[in-house]
């Protein structure tokens, strides 16, 4: 054990808030958009995403959705509401008229505080009379341009100097109000030695029995995605919003690796969906040299890659959707129920090879913020690659558990997982500043629940007696701690326990936090990082140090690194080395973003010489008009 690394980490865990409480200014919500991302997405950590899936939370927070002028194709393409909260918003504009704060959206049906406050990221609410309404098919351009470098940093202990390599990237956006949109993208990446592959995608949004056609790259997901599910999946189970998959149909993709490529659209009629799609799945593209590198779709019994084409029916009640979805590999039939304090889903597919798999679950909620969860589910031993199995969990406001019971019928190989995560933010009191002896001017503050939700700084007012009312920035701590154990019988090295801590304390426009990871597999390793962050609405920092000690492969560690949005940094640590990152972003104006990364990695003191890496990433966002 690394007891010089373990000191370090206890040490940092005491000075940091000390160190921390000498700084005041504007606060920014440092996070908030990180821990939005995980309540809608159902992980419970930045590492069980994809570029893909977090790539579309980006696209959403710099275009966000306008919910008086979405129809329901396009409520339910965006993956962010159910079936059920999408009716909920739009009888709701239909009896009530347009929804004029987020306020308001508290109190329509299927919505909590905890839920509004994660979309606030991500919707806009504008009157229809209003000047930003009257422009509302005002179309907008933004061009993105990423580049990237990669130099090894050799050990003086060994002759190979390794290879320098590139990457860059571009992207095309141009959107027409909340009707219209075309994205072109493109990339070279590290290992391949070409531009491309170029993807593209071009939706339509239509009114009363057209849903919108897509054209393109785009993702098909129905359901529990047994029959059809296209794209980025959660593979654990560990939070209770897990346990079920949101189904959103038919959706545009600009990813730089799409689910599918081809034509789909969909259809409403009153309370029916008819979702129809014919198109390619990227292993098909691959061969024809398109592609390079394939996501996929995830249907079972896949064969051959090719053309695929698929049909979906679905049937929304006010306590239950249901629908029938076909493929060229499989036909199924999926559900979801709503109870007072009570939800039930499920879904059956069978291939036509005879190959049968189901899933079936609940989600009960006794009262406010406590969730109990329980899911079942069977595939088909001639399936590979899936586990059947059972899990349970529960959730409190503080504390999350959940276990997972996994078996492969086609390895007969079984899987146990338990996880525990604790998560408490303290409010902490703020010092008051000395008062001025001017009073300020007053200020009228506009109503802003109508306006896009952006981070802007909060701070606590402070009466002081004598004299005008001051200002004092909003501090706090957040202390969390997660456990995760697993047990596969078997294996090399059936035993993995994870442990983390983590302790953020935010002052004003500072952030301080510490992270500790220690893992016990083949052997013990540790990984630990300290961060110091400033942000302000136009210019945000963060700098990282931080060193690990992992001396078996099957022990490494991943840690989430900050990126340029559309970029996804995720790197495994192994060996005994240090690393340090900065990553800065500033916004001179709404129509310039530039972007900077970089990132060394160093092994002085691993046993064997072991190339390090040096990262520079540089990207610039224009929005033309």
């Amino acid at each position: 054990m690394n007891l010089p690394l373990v000191f370090l980490t206890a040490l940092l865990y005491v000075l940091v808030p000390v160190a921390a409480d000498c700084y005041l200014g504007a606060v920014d919500g440092a996070d908030s958009f990180r821990d939005a991302v995980l309540l809608l997405s159902g992980a419970s950590s930045m590492e069980e995403l994809s570029a893909e899936e977090l790539e579309r939370y980006e696209d959403l927070r710099r275009k966000p959705l306008d919910l008086n002028r979405c129809g329901r194709s396009r409520l339910l393409a965006c993956g962010l509401f159910t079936p059920f909260q999408v009716a909920s918003i739009l009888e709701h504009r239909r009896q009530g008229g347009e929804i004029l704060s987020l306020t308001e959206l508290m109190l329509i049906e299927g919505f909590t505080s905890r839920k509004v406050d994660a979309l606030r990221h991500f919707i806009v609410i504008r009157a229809e009379d209003g000047p930003i309404g009257a422009k509302k098919l005002r179309p907008e351009l933004d061009l993105e341009l990423r580049g990237a470098v990669s130099v090894p940093v050799p050990d003086s202990r060994s002759k190979d100097r390794g290879e320098q390599r590139t990457g860059y990237g571009s992207k095309l956006h141009l959107s027409l109000g909340q009707r219209a949109e075309l994205s072109i993208v493109g990339r070279k990446s590290y290992d391949s030695g070409r531009f491309g592959p170029v993807s593209a995608s071009a939706v339509y949004y239509g009114r009363r029995y057209l849903g919108k056609v897509v054209l393109g790259a785009f993702n098909a997901r129905f359901g529990e995605g047994l029959t059809q599910w296209s794209g980025f999946s959660l593979s654990s189970l560990s939070s209770v919003a897990s346990f079920r998959k949101s189904g959103s149909g038919l959706s545009p993709s600009a990813s730089f690796s799409p689910g599918m490529t081809g034509m789909a659209a969909d259809f409403n009629l009153r309370r029916f969906t008819l979702s129809t799609a014919i198109g390619c799945a990227p292993e098909a593209l691959a061969k024809l040299g398109l592609f390079t590198k394939a996501s996929g779709s995830t249907n079972p019994g896949s064969t051959a890659p090719g053309i695929e084409a698929l049909a979906d029916l679905s049937w929304t009640g006010r306590l239950i959707h249901a629908g029938v979805t076909a493929t060229c590999e499989a036909a199924g039939v999926h559900f979801l129920g709503s109870l007072p304090n009570l939800s039930l889903f499920g879904e059956t597919s069978l291939t036509y090879k005879g190959a049968f798999s189901a899933i079936a679950g609940t989600v009960w909620t006794p009262e406010y913020a406590r969730k109990f969860a329980l899911q079942l589910r069977w595939f088909d031993p001639s399936i590979k690659g899936k586990n059947s199995g059972a899990a349970f969990g529960f959730e409190l406001p503080d504390w999350c558990f959940t276990l997972d019971a996994r078996y492969r019928a086609d390895t007969r190989k079984q899987k146990y997982r338990g996880f525990l995560r604790y998560s408490k933010e303290i409010i902490l009191p703020a010092r008051p500043r000395a008062p001025s002896s001017v009073p300020p001017p007053e200020v009228n503050l506009p109503d802003i629940s109508s306006h896009p939700v952006t981070e802007q700084p909060a701070t606590v007012p402070e009466a002081s007696a004598g004299s005008a009312s001051v200002s004092v920035p909003a501090r706090s701590l957040t202390v969390s701690a997660r456990l995760a154990a697993n047990y596969a019988p078997g294996e090399a090295h059936p035993t993995r326990v994870e442990l983390r801590s983590e302790l953020a304390f935010t002052s004003g426009a500072w952030k301080f936090s510490t992270r500790l990871d220690g893992i016990y597999c083949a052997s013990f390793a540790f990984h630990a990082f300290l961060e110091a962050g400033y942000l302000t609405p136009k210019l945000s920092s963060y700098l990282r140090l931080g060193g690990f000690l992992i001396d078996n492969w099957d022990d490494r560690i991943w840690v989430y690194e900050r990126d340029a949005p559309g970029s996804f940094t995720v790197p495994a640590y192994y060996g005994r080395g240090v690393h340090c990152s900065l990553y800065c972003a500033w916004k001179p104006s709404r129509h310039h973003s530039l972007y900077l990364r970089t990132s060394l990695v160093s092994y002085p003191g691993n046993p064997t010489p072991k190339k390090g890496k040096f990262e520079f990433k540089l990207q610039y966002r224009l929005r033309i008009f």
